[in-house]
């Protein structure tokens, strides 16, 4: 895998679609499931978020700041919605640390910050986006999670060597087509 060592263009946005209908969530980790989850209490809502009766796609944004993905995210979200799908935005996990007290300072304050922080954003990227699927994929109608950033755009922000290092560490491979 190849990283580029700085943010990309800040007038390029990118995106990509992803249908999210066998995509493996907690509520659905590979393990049997009885066939009458009614009999067992389970509300529509839960059987939903299990066995989702409609689509959820995934687009994620991806670009330098002040690349335009939010204003992107802002447009999309009423065009989405008034042919039918349910929407909702999961913010970029970075922001939310930064705008909860975290300064730009911490990344350089001790050696291997930047790692713990990256690592840190993927975590919590990754519990938003999953939470985020789960009470669109409960509504039971054709859903779309809009996501500000990508999991892996974290690498435009570190040196190569250490992207590597949080994804052998994570045990997690970067495969692009």
């Amino acid at each position: 895998m190849s990283s580029p060592s700085k943010p990309v263009s800040k007038n390029r946005v990118s995106f990509a679609a992803t249908d999210l209908s066998t995509r493996r969530l907690r509520s659905n980790s590979g393990v049997e499931l009885p066939q009458d989850l009614n009999a067992l209490g389970a509300s529509q809502a839960e059987i939903n978020a299990i066995a989702p009766p409609a689509p959820i796609y995934k687009i994620v944004l991806t670009g330098g700041p002040c690349g335009g993905k939010t204003t992107a995210l802002a447009r999309l979200s009423p065009y989405l919605r008034e042919r039918g799908f349910e929407v909702i935005s999961c913010p970029e996990a970075f922001t939310l640390l930064v705008s909860n007290g975290m300064a730009f300072d911490y990344l350089g304050a001790v050696q291997g910050m930047d790692l713990v922080v990256q690592d840190t954003v993927m975590d919590i990227q990754i519990g938003l986006e999953d939470g985020f699927e789960r009470v669109l994929r409960a509504r039971g109608k054709p859903g779309v999670l809009l996501c500000d950033r990508g999991l892996m755009d974290g690498a435009a922000y570190m040196k190569n060597e250490d992207w590597e290092k949080l994804l052998k560490k994570r045990d997690v491979q970067c495969v692009s087509e």
